[in-house]
């Protein structure tokens, strides 16, 4: 309930104004589509509505009975009308009847009444649509919802003929492309479409859904669809990630492709005119991200609420006076201390907070920064390894490229013992904070405050869990390494008679990944330890395993090159390279076990 809250201020933010109803957690919107509301859940789906209509935004009520209804029963046609209805009662003046994923087959009574499955379809939805009193959006979800479902092909099938025939004018069909989940919608797809349905189809885009992969998340830009394709459709829905904090950069980006396709219909067709009405990908996601690293370090509990701590803060603050290094007199406010039950979030136990505790102990040690006072100057170098401080037998280490170049691959050069680069001295502006470029420690980092997710960290997310077809081009960069390192190990070997160089290449590669590695779990040491339990609460599952993954990826490759400490007890020397979780008495306990290298 407060996410979908979220969710329509968010649209009401972006522009975006219609919001389709259909959960599956919902029994009475699938399975039990008979059964009308009760009045506790008459409660909150009215409140529901009236939330989305008081930021602009039309609530469609979505309904699917197709898995057991009888067409040609009356006392389900009226079991339909009568659940609507009270809907409708609710203050929803929008409707979609959905007959997405079920069985073309008819009991016998319905093959006595209607010639095909296409016309019981038509039959039910133009009478729910004359019964509801026509209203400006209804809509109907063919069976054959794309064109690899049509039967023999999207041109030939006879159900959408039927579909497109006999539905009336006013009700828009649903459409996914030319697969349940498209990797690119043409505007000429779209009108062979529009050719057999008689219509212009409304878009229901599945590139962001991630209901099918529970081990997969994406948080990439809206790609793929042109962004003249707005004038050719009757709308577009976005089905997007199952968890909410997932969905700020897809909805945001289509946000951004939707007012590129409308200024694009409103210009008057002159070059400037189109080129500035053309969609990029890569921008609309550089604006996403510049508003999202402004949201995203709020101290938030899973329910999106403010933290108690965060809220007294903001009541009993009170100003002091400070003198900055310009000796100008700045007011300074400082929050209240807190108990630590009065950080919990609501519904939460004192079991859930310990178990915050220890997960946040993995980054007790990466956060930990140098106090700096107001005015305080530090050292910040010119040129820096965005890995951090190398290890000390990585004499030949190497250096990924940074994101920003966005160039997706792994470079390589060997490091020199030469003198610092010359440093200056300057500050901690809030601009360099939220982008991850503050003064340097003496080990090469820039000190971070706890639990601050800076755009850096934000963009290396994006790369990681990019888009079902399509990986952020580091981590592609990552998978390629990976396969070369794998593939060239007999470079390294024992038996290896190769030119001493290609062993001193395949090292210098092989630390470059481990350092990839390396920065990734850093992402997730710092991830952990953000004060927006919101979004850790929805991304945790996947960082940690993608994570874990690299962890062993690292493991191995070090394997490949003999660094593994080879001794009779083979498990332990692995469970070195690890850190392990452990389970006792209930309790999650993180332990960080030393690596154990040999020399």
């Amino acid at each position: 309930m407060e996410q979908r809250m979220v969710l329509f201020k968010w649209m009401q933010r972006w522009g975006l104004n219609v919001y389709m109803y259909g959960p599956k957690d919902d029994l009475k919107h699938r399975l039990l589509w008979r059964e009308t509301y009760s009045a506790e859940e008459s409660v909150q789906l009215k409140a529901l509505v009236l939330a989305a209509q008081e930021c602009g935004v039309e609530f469609v009520y979505a309904i699917s009975p197709g898995q057991d209804i009888t067409f040609s029963s009356s006392c389900d046609l009226s079991l339909l009308k009568q659940k609507l209805r009270q809907v409708k009662g609710f203050g929803c003046m929008a409707f979609a009847i959905l007959f997405d994923d079920i069985d073309h087959a008819m009991c016998p009574t319905d093959k006595e009444t209607f010639s095909s499955f296409a016309h019981a379809q038509t039959s039910v939805a133009n009478e729910i649509y004359q019964y509801l009193g026509e209203p400006p959006i209804f809509l109907f979800c063919p069976t054959e919802y794309c064109s690899s479902l049509c039967y023999p092909s999207l041109s030939k099938s006879y159900y959408l003929k039927v579909i497109g025939n006999e539905l009336q004018p006013g009700i828009g069909i649903i459409w996914t492309g030319s697969t349940v989940i498209s990797k690119e919608i043409t505007p000429e797809s779209v009108e062979e479409v529009q050719v057999v349905i008689k219509r212009r189809p409304l878009i229901w885009d599945n590139l962001h859904a991630n209901d099918y992969a529970q081990r997969r998340v994406f948080l990439g830009p809206y790609k793929g669809r042109a962004s003249s394709l707005v004038s050719k459709l009757h709308g577009m829905l976005l089905n997007p990630n199952c968890e909410l904090e997932a969905n700020y950069l897809p909805i945001h980006t289509l946000a951004t492709w939707y007012r590129c396709g409308l200024r694009a219909t409103q210009s008057d067709g002159g070059e400037k005119g189109s080129e500035s009405c053309q969609y990029c990908p890569n921008e609309a996601l550089n604006l996403a991200l510049a508003d999202w690293v402004k949201d995203v370090n709020r101290p938030l509990c899973p329910s999106r609420q403010l933290l108690k701590e965060a809220k007294e803060g903001q009541a009993r603050s009170k100003p002091h006076d400070v003198v900055s290094q310009n000796g100008d007199v700045e007011p300074k406010t400082e929050k209240p201390s807190t108990s630590e039950s009065d950080l919990l979030p609501q519904g939460s136990s004192a079991k859930e907070l310990e178990m915050d505790k220890a997960k946040e102990s993995l980054v007790e040690e990466t956060h930990k920064a140098p106090k700096m006072d107001v005015g305080q100057p530090a050292v910040k170098s010119e040129k820096t390894s965005p890995f951090g401080p190398r290890d000390s037998l990585n004499d030949s280490t190497d250096k990924l490229r940074d994101l920003s170049t966005g160039t997706g691959d792994i470079d390589y050069q060997k490091s020199s013992d030469g003198p610092l680069p010359h440093a200056e001295v300057q500050g901690v502006t809030e601009q360099d904070r939220v982008e991850g470029k503050g003064p340097l420690s003496p080990q090469g980092r820039a000190p971070l405050l706890a639990g601050t997710l800076t755009l850096a960290n934000l963009r290396l997310m994006v790369d990681l869990f990019y888009l079902p077809y399509e990986h952020g081009e580091e981590t592609a960069g990552l998978l390629r390494e990976f396969h070369w390192l794998k593939a060239n190990s007999d470079f390294v070997s024992a038996n290896a008679k190769m030119e001493l160089k290609k062993g001193e290449e395949w090292r210098a590669r092989a630390a470059a990944f481990q350092l990839a590695c390396d920065r990734i779990d850093q992402l997730f040491r710092q991830f952990m330890s953000s004060s927006n339990r919101a979004i850790v609460y929805d991304l945790y599952p996947y960082l940690w395993d993608i994570r874990n993954t690299l962890v062993v990826a690292k493991a191995f490759v070090m394997w490949l090159d003999g660094r593994i400490e080879r001794d009779t007890y083979s498990f332990n020397s692995w469970m070195n390279c690890f850190q392990c979780e452990w389970s006792f008495n209930n309790i999650i306990i993180l332990v960080v076990v030393a690596e154990v290298w040999t020399q």
